[in-house]
């Protein structure tokens, strides 16, 4: 019974060890490419859409040449037809075929412009969808402010024959920032104009040279969790091998020890 006990206890140890081992290693090697960002490039004029429940409904469209951050992985969205993304500091989702990944970080990310409200002197309205029906209004911009422009979206006139054009905007005079809607005819929105694509250059390598050729490498610094990991396993081995010499030891060393005399005889 005793060494059944010992042996499970052993089998218990050595087990530990080797999951905590393998554990470590796959932590660090999970989490060494995840502030990665990749960026993918749109293709043509595409709308920005948002997610209700299994429905798809546009927010703007954005302007191509231009850029969105993936934020799924290649696995992901390999057989979606729309994938998250971000585009300066609003997310949504995006068809597929309208974005093109890239394995760079482009210099222009967006296209920053502006939209200025100009409506004869009065306030623009600001609503939250591109119609003039209904109670939709969330804010009221003053005639000359200068708002963050994302793009158009096609909504409803104000007459007949009129313009159907509006424009998804922030408003960060206010307490807090608003995202909303306002009428073309009530602003000037600036021109965007075809981005330049262009790379960020990455740092040259550490054993690179100042004319290009390869330096002397230097020593790579100590990994502390690899000397952690160590001790902590050989504190494991320890009372594995005890344990285990306890198991196979011989009769005869047993027979070396004296019988502990009996005081009741």
């Amino acid at each position: 019974m005793k060494k059944a006990f010992l042996s499970v206890l052993s089998f218990i140890i050595i087990v530990s060890m080797l999951v905590s081992f393998s554990h470590g290693r796959r932590y660090f090697a999970a989490g060494a490419d995840e502030s990665e960002i990749v960026w993918a490039q749109i293709k043509r004029d595409a709308e920005l859409y948002e997610k209700k429940g299994d429905e798809y409904s546009p927010i703007c469209v954005l302007p191509e040449t231009y850029f969105v951050a993936l934020l799924e992985s290649a696995e992901e969205i390999l057989y979606k037809e729309y994938v998250a993304v971000s585009y300066l500091d609003v997310s949504g989702y995006m068809k597929k075929s309208d974005v093109e990944p890239t394995d760079f970080e482009p210099v222009t990310k967006y296209a920053e412009v502006s939209f200025t409200a100009a409506n004869e002197g009065l306030s623009a309205i600001m609503r939250s969808t591109p119609n003039h029906d209904g109670d939709n209004a969330l804010a009221l911009i003053p005639d000359g402010e200068k708002l963050t422009l994302y793009g158009p979206i096609t909504g409803t006139s104000r007459y007949e024959n009129a313009s159907k054009v509006w424009y998804y905007v922030k408003y960060t005079g206010g307490n807090k920032p608003v995202f909303g809607y306002i009428y073309s005819y009530h602003g000037i929105a600036d021109p965007i104009p075809e981005n330049k694509v262009e790379k960020v250059e990455k740092p040259a390598p550490p054993n690179s040279g100042s004319d290009g050729s390869d330096a002397e490498p230097e020593p790579d610094a100590p990994k502390l969790y690899g000397v952690y990991e160590t001790v902590f396993i050989i504190c494991l081995c320890i009372p594995a091998v005890l344990i285990m010499f306890m198991l196979f030891r011989s009769p005869a060393d047993a027979k070396g020890k004296k019988k502990p005399r009996n005081y009741a005889e």
